[in-house]
């Protein structure tokens, strides 16, 4: 387990924000500049970082629940884990480190990545996504998601990933497809 530099956690941040951010509609850049940004905040680019109060490990730092629902979203299969998810009774689980796929880098990310775009989804705004990647999809709203986002953008700035950018007004995103007698209805939530 090593330390990354900063180029070359952008480059996984990239190759996993392309992806998901075909898949969701996400501005690929902007994603692996965010992420690349969290993971500094998150863990200082230490690939085997673990949260000593919570299940979080990895750059990202993705709780095993979160992982386990975005393993679901992406149909992977579930790795094993260092640790047990209460909402995935069944998944595997591992005592030894190096086995856990959070510590891969290249995984860590793609499962960072989703989080995060499923968030920006959801507002449509890069700082409201970055304090509910921290707190929680539905605690968007505290004092310290705006400690933590404005953490991320000073590691943003200190990193040089560029300019950031609140809003992408460029992509309309919709926040949820419903569908209803086999129609697909969008509740759209625009900039």
């Amino acid at each position: 387990m090593a330390t990354l530099d900063k180029n070359t956690v952008l480059k996984k941040a990239l190759r996993a924000s392309v992806i998901i951010g075909n898949k969701l509609g996400v501005p690929s850049e902007e994603l692996a500049q965010y992420l690349t940004a969290i993971a500094y905040v998150e863990s200082t680019f230490k690939d085997d970082a673990t949260n000593k109060s919570s299940t979080a490990r990895g750059l990202p730092q993705v709780l095993i629940n979160t992982q386990r629902w975005i393993e679901v979203k992406l149909n992977v299969a579930h790795p094993v884990a260092m640790y047990k998810a209460s909402k995935y009774p069944k998944t595997p689980t591992t005592p030894y480190k190096e086995d856990d796929a959070m510590f891969n880098p290249d995984y860590a990310l793609l499962i960072g990545a989703y989080y995060l775009g499923y968030n920006y989804i959801r507002y449509n705004d890069w700082y409201k996504a970055i304090t509910a990647y921290h707190l929680g999809s539905y605690n968007s709203k505290s004092s310290d998601g705006t400690l933590y986002k404005n953490k991320v953008l000073n590691a943003f700035e200190k990193l040089d990933l560029g300019t950031p950018i609140k809003r992408s007004v460029s992509k309309k995103v919709p926040i949820r497809i419903i569908e209803a007698n086999g129609q697909k209805l969008y509740y759209r939530n625009y900039y």
